[in-house]
């Protein structure tokens, strides 16, 4: 029968034991329990399919959608029973807004009753303010959410709360910051809610559009994706729920309500309001929208410098537009065919060439012969493009005739004969008061008007009414293809 073997480390200089390492100092062991002596347990709901308790939920999307005031209205159901049936206790954690401007009134607003919605403070030693800095802070805020007997946190937003030395697209450092956060909802059985934003597109994948590292929402047991139609409505929808049985969408708008404050007087906050669930999916508004919006620019910039290079240009060429231009290169190769753009193999490359019938090529080619428009230069460069000037006629009109308005002696005038101060037309004089003192693209300006008024504005590509605008000094082009107004 062989000898036990000694494992205790020896010092090779003197064959004599060595101390025990601070690992083995501590006496870890492993054991291996049997399923059957583990007690399972049933799965409970803060929010049915939505929030899971004893873990972290995403809530993300675009910065400016109502995140803040969603969590605000969550919290106030859980203040006062409506999402358990009791009252509990909520700590929100917020690093971004004043507490006593916005977010003191968002949650009285939301109907919360401000003794069970407890608003985090942190201070020092030497009695200075600070901020909460997890996972450093992990047990004093246990022992702070024990002794309240708090079951809700809300951080808003969830990077804040991490500590600076920590970067939130290492995956390595946001499990550094999330793992602890995880445990300390099993061990206390609460809920935390972290709110994200979704950052440049990288994924059909909501879960991968959250900005930093995917360890976010790999961490996270669910992920609450917000994000808004064409028409202003926001749809909330569970795109990752590990636990969850099915996925549930639910349609909200955003209400302004004017409430007293302490002070004798009255601030204006907005509350969310609830609709029904709906089939549509967060995830397809987002991919969709991005979509359009991504097309849209990389459209331009293919057009526009096919244009400029008389109509052809070899594919490495129109890459670098698009990679200086921060756009994804494959989605412009799996979209070019939409736009009229054919490839051919000339020697040992390829070429891109813009076919014929392209329609700003043709609008273009025809210049000042288009009848009843208005002399504008056509030299523009989409701003994010390589400084190469467009090949134009002198003086290309890019305005185009609207039945609202028709041209007399090169002056703008009305149906009615009155002609603005301006010389604008009906048309532009409505989408000048449609545009905003920062920039909007085509296609949230469109959404400004109802179809109706569109088709009587007889125009189906508002950017030549745009272009006209930036022309006269009454707007300005941004980058991207958006426009504000000046002044």
């Amino acid at each position: 029968m062989s000898e036990p073997i000694d494992n205790t480390p020896m010092n090779p200089a003197t064959s004599a034991p060595q101390p025990p390492t601070t690992e083995l100092a501590l006496k870890r062991r492993i054991d291996l329990v049997p399923a059957s002596q583990i007690k399972s347990e049933h799965l409970d709901w803060l929010i049915p399919n939505w929030v899971p308790h004893r873990s972290i939920t995403l809530l993300a999307g675009r910065e400016g959608l109502g995140k803040s005031t969603i969590a605000s209205n969550i919290a106030a159901q859980a203040t006062t029973g409506g999402l358990t049936g009791k009252p509990i206790n909520v700590a929100y954690v917020a690093t971004e807004d004043s507490l006593s401007i916005t977010v003191k009134p968002r949650l009285v607003a939301a109907g919360a009753d401000p003794n069970r919605a407890l608003l985090l403070n942190v201070t020092t030693d030497a009695g200075r303010t600070g901020a909460l800095s997890l996972p450093g802070d992990i047990h004093l805020l246990a022992d702070a959410l024990k002794t309240n007997d708090v079951k809700l946190v809300i951080l808003d937003a969830a990077k804040s709360a991490m500590h600076s030395s920590l970067d939130g697209y290492r995956d390595d450092d946001v499990r550094q910051f999330l793992e602890p956060l995880a445990s300390l909802c099993d061990d206390l059985d609460i809920v935390v809610i972290g709110l994200v934003h979704f950052g440049k597109r990288e994924s059909t994948d909501p879960g991968k559009l959250i900005l930093g590292s995917i360890a976010w929402s790999q961490i996270a047991r669910s992920v609450l994706s917000v994000a808004v139609d064409d028409e202003g409505t926001i749809v909330v929808t569970n795109t990752k729920g590990n636990l969850a049985p099915k996925q549930v969408s639910r349609e909200a708008r955003i209400e302004s309500v004017t409430i007293p404050t302490d002070d004798g007087k009255a601030t204006e906050v907005g509350r969310i309001v609830w609709g029904n669930e709906t089939n549509r999916s967060a995830s397809d508004l987002l991919v969709s929208h991005d979509d359009d919006d991504d097309r849209s620019e990389a459209e331009m910039i293919v057009v526009d410098f096919l244009i400029s290079q008389g109509g052809s240009a070899p594919a490495n060429d129109v890459r670098k537009q698009i990679m200086a231009a921060g756009l994804a290169w494959k989605t412009v190769q799996n979209t070019r065919k939409k736009w009229g753009v054919r490839t051919e193999k000339r020697g040992n490359g390829w070429v891109w060439t813009l076919e014929k019938q392209h329609p700003e090529a043709m609008s273009r080619a025809r210049g000042s012969r288009d009848v009843g428009c208005s002399q504008v230069s056509a030299q523009k460069q989409h701003p994010k493009q390589v400084n190469i000037p467009h090949p134009t006629n002198e003086d290309v009109a890019r305005d185009v005739p609207d039945k609202a308005s028709q041209v007399t002696g090169g002056t703008r005038a009305n149906i009615d004969g009155t002609t603005d101060p301006a010389g604008l037309s009906d048309t532009e004089q409505a989408i000048l008061s449609a545009l905003c003192s920062y920039p909007m693209n085509v296609r949230t300006l469109r959404g400004c008007f109802p179809q109706a008024q569109l088709a009587d504005f007889g125009v189906d590509d508002l950017t030549p009414v745009l272009d006209g605008l930036v022309h006269r000094g009454l707007a300005k082009e941004e980058p991207a293809g958006k426009y504000q107004r000046i002044g």
